[in-house]
């Protein structure tokens, strides 16, 4: 495998949180694999998860697989109430979400995140989906100081039973900027984060920007890591395309060297397109080529096919 050198620097700073204020330079190697290195050597890591609405869309991927092991559909519970069928407790991890701090979400909270970490196999809980956006009321949007408040209520009391993720930001501008205000107060108040959780939409022809990005979120977690500490791994929850006109071969090779280059990476924890849906489903605006589902949702389609049994061999 070919691989690059690549220095990963936190800038000097002093950044006021709250009443927290850290000023520290801190200078770590990280050796990064090109998204265009030669395949992965086995054992393959099974980052992948899927994103889905209607459970029985899982069954198009069927166990075991060497690259999936996880998936989530924004709730606490596998089956939502427009969900149809029965989640295969003994397929792949399941991952509750916060989406937000509304009383409706927060009430049932605690019972289904112990539910599902007794019957389907619940390694991690997500909290807030994109509080630093409002895409037209399809986000937390929620303040800083708001989901902080959140974590210590609904979050924290899980620490040490399963890992807590951070609020997931988009790469819409000022989405890490979010994330370091959260991490700076999280850490004055003691809250526990096991990994950060990250967004990206953009072109298939982006994939420097991908990296980059990917990057920035790693070099934030190497800054708020305390000393002596490893930093927080990254989780990319979702990735995908900004528009609906890229044909599916192009995204396809988009997903290839993307899935390639975090598999690559000891940093990368998990990671899962934008969605595993039918290809006529737009959810939230997300464009119809994104979809690893034909159009009928009868089938995987080109990229679902990736994205099952890609090995990073092309």
């Amino acid at each position: 495998m070919s691989t690059s050198s690549s220095t990963i620097t936190t800038i000097g700073r002093t950044s006021t949180t709250g009443s927290h204020t850290s000023s520290r330079t801190s200078t770590r190697s990280v050796t990064t694999a090109s998204s265009s290195s030669s395949p992965i050597a086995t054992p393959y890591p099974a980052k992948r998860g899927l994103t889905y609405r209607n459970v029985t869309t899982l069954q198009f991927y069927p166990p075991p697989s060497p690259y999936i092991s996880w998936s989530y559909n924004y709730y606490s519970l596998p089956n939502a109430s427009d969900d149809v069928g029965i989640y295969p407790s003994s397929q792949y991890r399941f991952i509750p979400l916060l989406y937000n701090d509304a009383d409706s979400l927060t009430s049932i909270w605690a019972a289904n995140v112990n539910f599902s970490i007794a019957n389907y196999g619940t390694d991690a809980i997500f909290g807030f989906n994109e509080p630093d956006a409002n895409f037209n009321g399809q986000s937390a949007n929620m303040p800083v100081a708001q989901s902080i408040q959140g974590y210590h209520n609904f979050m924290q009391p899980f620490a040490g039973r399963v890992k807590i993720g951070a609020p997931a930001v988009t790469n819409a501008g000022g989405g890490l900027t979010y994330l370091a205000q959260f991490l700076g107060n999280a850490t004055q108040q003691n809250l526990t984060m096991d990994f950060l959780n990250i967004h990206w939409y953009a072109s298939p022809y982006n994939i420097d920007y991908f990296e980059s990005y990917l990057a920035q979120a790693y070099n934030l977690s190497v800054s708020y890591s305390p000393a002596g500490a490893a930093p927080l791994p990254i989780w990319v929850t979702e990735f995908g395309m900004d528009q609906d006109f890229y044909d599916q071969p192009t995204t396809a090779q988009f997903l290839k060297n993307a899935t390639r280059f975090m598999d690559a990476q000891t940093w990368v924890e998990r990671y899962a397109w934008f969605g595993n849906f039918p290809g006529g489903y737009t959810a939230f605006g997300t464009p119809t080529t994104n979809m690893l589902l034909n159009v009928d949702g009868s089938a995987r389609s080109v990229l679902g096919d990736v994205w099952y049994s890609y090995n990073g061999t092309n």
